[in-house]
């Protein structure tokens, strides 16, 4: 009996299961082939919040511009076509609900993610009402921002509020 165990009580062992390297490793690579070298535009006045995004971005491998406020974000996507589009809906100089219905009106054909901390209504209708493909709400942990990108850089369709 070792110093500090009670007689008569046994801690069972602790069972450790480890996957297969393999399967670890193709669990990753599937989920960064469609993120990968693409190229994701991130509009947020937080300036925290924007280099927390790009961080998370960039970790899954994909190119990251970045925009201030609505008119940077519409001029930036307009000049550099990425894939994808991060909006924030609340910011200054132009909100993202008139950039991204800017941007669907001068061709943009990525995929525009909004993200707000509105809950249901007319903010999340409008959003995609104004061509957004779905409305993120904030907090967004890196799990849910990983998935919604992997999920979205590989087409193109509408999908609901996450």
């Amino acid at each position: 009996m070792e110093s500090g165990e009670r007689p008569g009580s046994r801690v069972p062992p602790i069972r450790t299961v480890v996957a297969p390297a393999d399967s670890i490793h193709m669990s990753r690579e599937t989920e960064r082939r469609g993120v990968c070298g693409a190229t994701v535009l991130v509009a947020d006045d937080n300036a925290d919040l924007r280099e927390l995004l790009a961080h998370q971005v960039q970790k899954m491998g994909a190119q990251v511009l970045l925009a201030a406020n609505g008119q940077e974000a519409m001029d930036m996507a307009m000049r550099h076509h990425p894939g994808l589009v991060l909006m924030d809906l609340e910011m200054p100089v132009m909100s993202g609900l008139e950039a991204v219905a800017g941007l669907r009106a001068q061709g943009y054909g990525g995929v525009i993610l909004a993200f707000t901390a509105h809950e249901e209504g007319p903010r999340i209708q409008g959003a995609l009402a104004s061509g957004c493909n779905a409305v993120l709400k904030k907090p967004l942990s890196a799990t849910k921002l990983r998935t919604r990108l992997t999920e979205y850089l590989g087409r193109s369709a509408r999908s609901p509020v996450a």
